[in-house]
């Protein structure tokens, strides 16, 4: 059983006479799958469930689509209690799902959305095609309960926070903030799925440091004002997006920047405009930067656009003939008249160089200014020495040039002595 944004919209291109999917679910899973588990389970006919998509002797057939999922209050916290969790807190430490700045525990990490949804037209997301246009949200309490479920339970102590629109509502992600201090947890949490800047002011980002907040991801998706307006739609100015930007790092969080190049209506040098800005972000503010090509995700405008135009460079196709991949799209995919994947390429490899050159000078430099920060660093390779030499410097590499802010403050010596 698949689902996800590409196979809501697609559902025909998973399913195939003999091939190893047998039923799409289109949109939100839980109610859906628990019905069509339920129902496969006691021979009860799935012609009937809504949002299933499944193969006949004939054909793909698709039933009507199920609404989306009014009170999300309403589900049940996951079942942490069916998973084995020492299991699963082992396998973090080998194939950790996000980045997490690392201090004894935080392998002990998960992975929770507290919202879903977006209102807004960005070209190229994906997540209005299973979540809908429409924000919805779990209240304050519904998730401090979940929280407080894996702290005092499993003794989780870092959260990945996978909400697009996190801070959407000023007030809720305030008072979640307030929440999450006032249970005075030893955690600390990030938005390693990239959440738009709107909404977050001074007070809020500090209230975020408070609480344990170790980085924030933010989707600032390009560096040139009319490529955010008129060719990704992103409702985004540029300013507001720096000042923010130097408002985290006031309070010494540290911040990755997302941007997309590629898009259909860019030009090379629109393309090399959001590329100087991410770099003036990297070396102004510290913000890490992270460059990807724009993906035609089907069902989205971008996807439209490049295929009216003749723009891709091959089908946007699943792989599921033998076997099926978590990344289902190529690097490369759409040439314009005005660049190729070759270009795009070019361009981003020498930009991740620059990168690269950036973040060493600027470490240098910040280490000469932070002496014991050095202490720090080997007591860090030492505590990673049975890792292997190689595998120690990754650590460090993560832990220190990711999350510089952190060193000071969650050294592995310190958090012993907690």
């Amino acid at each position: 059983v698949v689902g996800g944004p590409h196979a809501t919209v697609c559902p025909e291109q998973f399913l195939s006479e003999r091939g190893p999917v047998d039923f799409v679910v289109r949109g939100e899973w839980e109610e859906i799958f628990h019905d069509l588990v339920l129902a496969h389970s006691t021979g009860v006919s799935i012609q009937s469930l809504p949002g299933v998509s499944y193969w006949t002797d004939e054909d793909v057939r698709s039933n009507p689509p199920a609404p989306f999922i009014a009170d999300l209050d309403a589900l049940p916290l996951p079942a942490y209690s069916l998973v084995p969790m020492s299991r699963y807190f082992e396998l973090a430490r080998i194939y950790p799902s996000r980045f997490t700045f690392e201090y004894p525990g935080s392998e002990r990490e998960v992975s929770i959305i507290t919202s879903r949804g977006c209102p807004f037209n960005c070209v190229f997301c994906g997540n209005h095609l299973h979540m809908g246009r429409r924000w919805r949200y779990h209240s304050v309490a519904y998730v401090l309960n979940h929280m407080g479920l894996l702290v005092d339970r499993y003794d989780v102590r870092h959260f990945h926070i996978e909400d697009d629109n996190l801070a959407l509502d000023t007030e809720r992600f305030d008072q979640l903030l307030g929440g999450i201090r006032n249970r005075g947890w030893n955690i600390t949490w990030d938005t390693s799925n990239g959440i738009r800047l709107d909404g977050l002011n001074r007070d809020l980002i500090q209230k975020a440091k408070h609480t344990g907040c170790s980085y924030l991801e933010f989707g600032i998706d390009s560096g040139k004002q009319d490529t955010l307006d008129k060719i990704i739609k992103k409702g985004l100015k540029l300013e507001d997006a720096e000042r923010i930007v130097m408002l985290c790092k006031e309070a010494r969080i540290d911040v990755h920047a997302l941007f997309v190049v590629g898009f259909p209506g860019e030009t090379p040098e629109g393309i090399n405009e959001t590329l100087r800005f991410a770099k003036h972000l990297l070396w102004k503010h510290g913000a890490i930067p992270h460059v990807c090509m724009a993906r035609p995700l089907p069902g989205t405008d971008l996807y439209e656009i490049c295929e009216r135009k003749g723009y891709l460079t091959e089908p946007v196709l699943p792989e599921v003939g033998n076997e099926l991949r978590g990344e289902i799209y190529p690097r490369v995919m759409i040439r314009t008249e005005l660049f190729g994947p070759d270009d795009l390429e070019t361009l981003i490899g020498r930009f991740n160089r620059q990168v690269i050159g950036i973040i060493s000078i600027k470490t240098l430099v910040w280490l000469f200014g932070h002496p014991r920060v050095v202490g720090a660093i080997i007591r860090k390779l030492w505590y990673h020495r049975h890792r292997g030499f190689k595998e120690a410097l990754k650590r460090v590499f993560y832990g220190g040039l990711f999350f510089k802010f952190n060193y000071l403050e969650r050294c592995p010596e310190r958090e012993s002595a907690r």
